[in-house]
């Protein structure tokens, strides 16, 4: 029943288009009617509520003294008074408490009315389709004495507002037939040249496709006659080309079918459930199956079982990702496995999502990791005992150094101190030459102390657990320098050094770099009347360096692979004293921060000596 209806109604543009004005139409004349309807019974109810205030404020100002003076009498005179308004429902007066002084039905009198305002202003307490109620004080000099309430009913606005709402339903119904009527003849002029065209569509969905239509004109009805027809001729073209691009697609077809199935890896294409829809013949002889038999599987049945578990999750990163690339293990027919590495892509396939599984057999790849993996155990091994060698050599060296410091210390203290007590106690026995030896002799136990207390300084460097932290660079070397200064305040020594040199690694060792290294600058530049030290930071490709250049008595570039040589001296201990550890204890320290040190230098031209931090 219901779907007649709407069969009749809509079956047709020209229905539609007839029902739809009707509809318009009667939509707007109902809402017009109804608005005007409403401003009426708002007109009505707003005229009612003026009446009430004017009652109540009238009647306010009458009762001014009687309320004032509780003039019971009076004031019941002039409510009574009010009554003459036939559609007064009550009229009262009340002290401020809400005592009632004077009522339209005379018991109330005396009562207390509860529902009373509490400000004295004027209050709508109803504004209904029933009832007008208003209440406003008395006021005396500005003094609030009582109250005046007014109640109205709307029994007569009531009737005149039902008589709108029927006229203007009336007029609605006569509006609605009107413009339906209206809407019927102007459905029928305007389809009426559509219909030609319907007719000749219909033909050309018969087979007839030399058909065309003959509406002509200027309206919008002969363009699309215009543009039905042009349809048809190009139809007719795209019927032509369309059996040409089919014939097209088929050998393209036969083309991806002849690389699909010979790719070098197995390919499986599966829709988002894991069902599969291609796979190619590569996939079916590495896993043992027929083609039919591969296809009727689910994806998760190519995995070991321990793998399946991870299904799932790899299809939802790949529709996540678009692309997705992993390692599993694929099970063959006969229980054997295969490692696969799967490069997994987002595709359309025939207008349906689809993932595309290209699956390389690393098999050997996974052998040859496994080769390596044994060879990096064996390396770690080696490793482990090399070190536990190392430890074995560096606790030996520490003890043989202890030994050195503990059993040649005594002797040497003797040979000093014997040495000095004969040239105090027995110097006037002794010739020059005498006491020439003594000196030469304390001279060489006080070297030779000198020398085991930088072998023992060497030995704890290289075992001293490192600290990395920022290390003010400039604020070490002026407080050297300064030392210096103090070791003999008759030189004539300009230190030139940069402000805030930074570096990162360990304050007591980088305090040891620059004490032999400023050291050696100022021992080397002793010949000089005036001489210039100089400690500053630069850039080498790339890298920060720092450095300390001097203009000494320099060195020979040929002789530098001796600077760094424990021992190994340019100089003689009557040019320059010292022991040759120096420089080695500096490129120890520097090479344990993983940077490097090197010079650069003349014969009395000065020498520069660089060092770069690693940070390790």
């Amino acid at each position: 029943m219901t779907s007649g209806i709407r069969l009749f109604l809509f079956g047709s543009l020209r229905r539609q288009l007839i029902v739809g004005v009707a509809a318009v139409h009667a939509v707007m004349m109902t809402l017009f009617i109804a608005d005007i309807a409403q401003k009426q019974k708002a007109a009505f109810l707003d005229y009612q509520l003026r009446q009430a205030i004017a009652l109540v404020s009238n009647l306010a100002t009458s009762s001014v003294n009687g309320t004032a003076s509780h003039d019971i009498m009076g004031l019941q005179e002039l409510v009574d008074a009010q009554t003459v308004y036939q559609e007064l429902k009550f009229a009262i007066v009340t002290d401020v408490n809400g005592l009632v002084l004077a009522h339209t039905d005379h018991a109330r009198v005396g009562q207390h009315l509860l529902d009373m305002p509490t400000d004295p202003i004027q209050k709508i307490i109803s504004n209904s389709l029933t009832l007008v109620d208003v209440a406003t004080p008395v006021l005396l000099m500005r003094h609030h004495v009582g109250w005046i309430r007014i109640g109205i009913a709307q029994t007569g606005v009531k009737q005149k507002l039902n008589d709108i709402s029927r006229k203007g339903l009336l007029f609605t119904l006569v509006t609605i037939l009107t413009g339906s009527l209206l809407a019927w003849v102007m459905g029928r002029q305007f389809t009426k040249r559509l219909y030609v065209i319907n007719s000749v569509m219909k033909e050309v969905q018969a087979g007839n496709t030399a058909v065309r239509s003959e509406v002509s004109g200027s309206d919008e009805a002969a363009d699309l006659s215009a543009g039905f027809n042009s349809m048809l001729d190009k139809l007719a073209q795209q019927i032509v080309e369309r059996t040409a691009a089919i014939k097209d697609l088929r050998e393209s077809e036969e083309k991806y079918r002849l690389l699909f199935d010979s790719a070098g890896d197995a390919i499986f294409i599966h829709d988002t459930d894991g069902r599969f829809l291609e796979v190619n013949s590569l996939a079916c002889e590495r896993l043992g199956y027929s083609h039919a038999e591969l296809m009727s599987l689910p994806l998760s049945k190519l995995d070991t079982p321990e793998q399946c578990q991870y299904v799932q999750d790899r299809v939802v990163r790949l529709m996540e990702q678009g692309h997705h690339m992993f390692e599993t293990v694929h099970q063959r027919k006969d229980g054997s496995t295969v490692p696969t590495e799967v490069s997994a892509r987002k595709i359309n396939w025939d207008g349906q999502l689809a993932m595309m599984n290209i699956c390389r057999d690393i098999s050997k790849w996974k052998l040859a990791e496994e080769e390596i993996r044994q060879l990096n155990n064996k390396l770690e091994q080696r490793v482990i005992e090399r070190t536990a060698q190392l430890e074995i050599a560096y606790q030996e060296m520490e003890s043989f150094a202890y030994s050195v410091s503990h059993d040649l210390r005594g002797p040497l203290r003797s040979i000093d101190g014997f040495s000095l007590a004969l040239l105090e106690d027995c110097g006037d026995k002794l010739d020059d030459d005498g006491k020439n030896y003594l000196r030469r002799v304390r001279t060489a136990t006080q070297r030779m102390a000198q020398l085991i207390d930088d072998i023992l300084k060497l030995s704890r460097v290289t075992r001293v657990n490192m600290a990395s932290e920022t290390v003010n660079l400039s604020t070490m070397a002026v407080s050297i320098a300064e030392e210096l200064r103090r070791t003999d305040q008759q030189r004539k020594v300009e230190f030139v050094i940069k402000d805030d040199v930074l570096a990162k690694g360990d304050p007591r060792l980088l305090m040891l770099v620059l004490d032999n290294l400023l050291g050696n600058a100022w021992k080397f530049t002793y010949g000089r009347a005036e001489a210039r030290i100089e400690f500053g930071i630069s850039n080498l490709d790339g890298k920060t360096a720092y450095f300390v250049r001097d203009d000494g008595a320099g060195f020979d570039m040929k002789y530098m692979d001796k600077l760094f040589t424990a021992f190994q001296r340019l100089h003689t201990e009557l040019e320059f004293p010292g022991t040759g550890i120096g420089l080695t204890l500096v490129q120890h320290i520097i090479h344990r921060h993983g940077g490097t040190v090197w010079a650069e230098g003349a014969v009395d031209q000065g020498a520069t000596f660089w060092f770069t931090l690693g940070n390790k």
